[in-house]
């Protein structure tokens, strides 16, 4: 699925306060297994601090995929690590804000490719497996949307008596589409790492 859809970050479950940061108030940490010292709301965010952040967009697309009630906590600097581009345009944004200041972040969107739209014949084993698996939403009808057999999501465009079209190009392909960042608080890297 991160091929189709890199845009998909995972919000932390383990955020317990929307408030931003305050100076020298300690934080639990992830889990209860170390705490953390909150820094000061004038210092910057710099890697190997801990920070949370809250995600929003205007694009319906970019919202159901990133937005949520619980705001994201990461570790500056790991974007290398996690691999996901979305993920790494975070990181770099979120760089040098300070607690409270949010900032507009542009996401690039893959082309569309046309080699993404495919027929596939009713009889194929992939479209008896995604009707069967699909069975209680309904089936393979059109705007489902279905995740095939290599972990690529797609929408079917189009069932016929004798095939469906599938659509495997990602929902922002050639649109722009942009998020909303806002830096909730900031944890120093050295002793959240204790």
């Amino acid at each position: 699925m991160l091929l189709q859809r890199p845009w998909l970050v995972a919000p932390s479950s383990s955020f317990a306060s929307e408030r931003p940061a305050q100076q020298g108030v300690p934080r639990r940490g992830e889990h209860g297994r170390r705490r953390a010292h909150t820094v000061a709301a004038e210092r910057s965010a710099a890697p190997g601090d801990l920070v949370t952040v809250r995600l929003t967009s205007e694009n319906e697309a970019v919202a159901a995929s990133v937005a949520s009630e619980e705001p994201l906590m990461f570790q500056l600097g790991s974007d290398g690590i996690m691999g996901n581009e979305l993920f790494q345009v975070i990181d770099k944004a979120t760089r040098g804000l300070k607690v409270g200041d949010k900032s507009d972040v542009e996401l690039k969107s893959p082309d569309w490719n046309p080699e993404l739209l495919f027929e596939v014949a009713l009889s194929h084993p992939e479209v008896e497996r995604l009707e069967g698996r699909y069975k209680n939403q309904g089936g393979l009808k059109q705007g489902a949307v279905v995740e095939l057999a290599n972990g690529a999501t797609a929408v079917v465009l189009e069932k016929s008596e004798e095939s469906v079209i599938f659509d495997a190009n990602s929902p922002f392909a050639s649109q722009p589409a942009s998020l909303q960042l806002e830096l909730l608080g900031i944890e120093d890297g050295e002793e959240a790492a204790v």
